[in-house]
């Protein structure tokens, strides 16, 4: 797994306060590519290739266990693929861990292996939104941002940043289609009457997203949605040559602290990753320990606004001055 510089820092940043509060650590750091094991009382799935924002979901998932005394086993595929975890959830499953920790890449094509789990007895903390799910009954808790509050806390970054006058909005997003992109633009043309919105899938329009940003009718404005397309816009504008339309990012990744800390994105949004690791970890422990009773259906993190006025208020001190 490669992870950024500003990941790194957050994880050294991280485990030091860890270690002081909890006053050790325990078990040693594996390949980033490991299989399941036997011995594993925690599995971590979370497709950290997907995204900057998944990589330190990851990464801090992987530290926060660790220093709880968990031996974790995740799973990172080279591919980032559906196929690759569900065939990864499988294994898990047979490993029978105390507890999975799950970032699904499709929840609804997952709920088959979560109902697997349940019926062995594993309880699963899921990271995802924590709007209402098929079939909760399968999963020890939800962990995420309240999409409502996510989609409310973007939309108005976003109008906050655009001037008056003619807006040509461009959204991009990994998914073609998905639930929080509708709901996404349906609120953001509500909110900006008049507005002109685009909307582009990556890596598909990769090519739609470089015209976008280097001809001549540059957007008024560029949102990304999700840690692929904040990755994709951060290369694109860290090899110069890019007009520099209004840029929002979401979510709250170390790729946006980037974007930040060079002035390549005005405002970042999303939920703290730090908080998600953390009520993961947590929730995971108290399941191991047969406690699922205790924990609430979902347990909805913070959603902050960033800017680079304001960088300091990166989750775990990823942003520094400078």
């Amino acid at each position: 797994m490669v992870r950024s510089g500003a990941s790194q820092r957050l994880l050294s940043l991280l485990l030091g306060s860890l270690l002081v509060i909890g006053g050790c650590g325990a078990g040693s750091p594996g390949s980033p590519h490991r299989s399941a094991s036997a011995a594993a009382n925690v599995i971590a799935l979370v497709p950290s290739e997907r995204g900057s924002f998944a990589g330190d979901l990851d990464a801090v998932v992987e530290t926060l266990a660790r220093v709880r005394g968990f031996t974790v086993r995740a799973f990172t595929p080279a591919t980032g693929s559906l196929a690759d975890q569900i065939e990864q959830l499988g294994l898990a499953i047979a490993a029978h861990p105390r507890a999975i920790i799950l970032d699904p890449l499709s929840y609804p094509a997952l709920v088959p292996y979560l109902r697997a789990a349940h019926d062995a007895q594993i309880p699963v903390v899921v990271l995802q939104t924590t709007e209402s799910q098929p079939n909760p009954a399968y999963v020890a808790t939800f962990v995420g941002a309240d999409t409502r509050t996510l989609t409310r806390a973007t939309v108005s970054a976003v109008a906050e940043v655009l001037a008056r006058g003619e807006i040509r909005a461009v959204v991009v997003s990994e998914q073609a289609s998905s639930p929080r992109r509708a709901r996404f633009v349906e609120a953001l043309s509500g909110r900006l009457p008049g507005a002109t919105v685009e909307s582009l899938a990556l890596p598909a329009d990769l090519t739609k997203l470089r015209a976008a940003l280097h001809g001549a009718g540059s957007p008024t404005a560029v949102i990304a949605l999700d840690g692929v397309a904040t990755q994709a816009l951060l290369a694109e504008l860290a090899a110069g040559g890019a007009r520099r339309p209004k840029i929002v990012v979401s979510p709250f990744d170390s790729a946006a602290a980037e974007m930040l800390r060079h002035s390549y994105a005005d405002v970042a949004v999303g939920p703290d990753v730090c908080a998600m690791a953390s009520a993961a970890v947590d929730a995971a422990a108290k399941a191991a320990e047969h406690d699922v009773a205790a924990l609430k259906p979902s347990l909805a993190v913070p959603v902050r606004v960033v800017t680079a006025s304001r960088r300091a208020g990166f989750p775990c001190g990823a942003v520094s001055g400078g």
